[in-house]
């Protein structure tokens, strides 16, 4: 049974600049619950929850009390890639680790479930697709979390219309990724919303073949519908077009010779030239900071 989690954000999205903060300040030998961790990390008792719930759903921090390689890769102050996040791939993928990771099982449920069914969606659809994960887990959530869940998954990646939430909700980390619409409705409609695949030029093509080595595991070959669709396929994950991402791919092939892109009878496939590089995934990604 699937340990589903809701809750943990005390209804904060994640802000600019709580990754890194919580990166400097569990690399300084401190956690979450030190008697001393407000007054250190700057914020109040709830967002050091929150600050610490984004950090396990990014990917960042293990259940160990341990910084991953990702978050050493990114936002070490020396050797980071981009400490500060200026650099929108670094949030491209934080995104696709946010999904990957499937600590935030909202995030999981809407890029790998729900846009495999659907372009436009509404809440009552991620209500029902919740509803049908929870018959068989051992956890029970009340409405109250669910609705507040999806609040914050509102509030993480879309743009604010209203002039009283624009400063607090343009600190979100995600909406400058544009990768979900909220679509106008009335007022007694439940709030709709729309992932449409694009192309995306802002995704390097460095990002997709990390995505795909992600994928591959213990395999040498994949089939392009796998990557294109399949769970924690970049294409989903993405929401990239099927010939855009065929395109990425055959960059990949071109520039670096790192993967072969093969259409044989209707069927494509990728297959991996270096297995090695299935053991150094973030190496793949360091042409993008250069």
């Amino acid at each position: 049974m699937a340990n589903y989690v809701f809750s943990g954000h005390d209804k904060f999205h994640c802000r600019q600049y709580w990754l890194k903060k919580g990166y400097d300040f569990v690399k300084s030998g401190k956690w979450f619950s030190d008697n001393d961790a407000v007054v250190e990390l700057g914020v109040g008792k709830n967002m050091v929850g929150a600050i610490y719930h984004w950090m396990k759903a990014f990917g960042l921090i293990t259940s160990d009390r341990e910084l991953t390689e990702l978050s050493d890769f990114l936002l070490d102050e020396e050797n980071g890639a981009d400490p500060y996040l200026e650099n929108i791939a670094s949030i491209w993928l934080l995104h696709y680790h946010l999904i990957a990771s499937n600590y935030a099982s909202l995030y999981h449920i809407i890029f790998n479930e729900i846009k495999g069914d659907r372009v436009t969606f509404n809440e009552d659809h991620i209500f029902k697709k919740i509803e049908s994960h929870l018959k068989t887990s051992p956890k029970n959530f009340s409405i109250q979390t669910i609705i507040n869940d999806i609040d914050v998954f509102r509030r993480n990646y879309i743009r604010p219309t209203k002039v009283s939430q624009v400063e607090d909700d343009l600190s979100s980390i995600l909406i400058d990724l544009h990768i979900i619409d909220e679509i106008p409705v009335s007022k007694m409609e439940s709030r709709k919303y729309k992932i449409e695949n694009a192309s995306r030029p802002a995704i390097p093509k460095e990002l997709i073949l990390y995505g795909i080595l992600n994928q591959l595991r213990d395999n040498q070959l994949i089939s392009f519908e796998e990557i294109a669709n399949g769970e924690l396929g970049v294409g989903r994950i993405f929401a990239l077009t099927p010939n855009s991402l065929v395109d990425k791919i055959k960059e990949l092939e071109h520039e670096t010779g790192e993967i072969v892109y093969a259409s044989d009878g209707g069927i494509q496939t990728i297959s991996l030239q270096d297995v090695s590089l299935r053991d150094k995934k973030l190496e793949v990604l360091q042409p993008i900071y250069r």
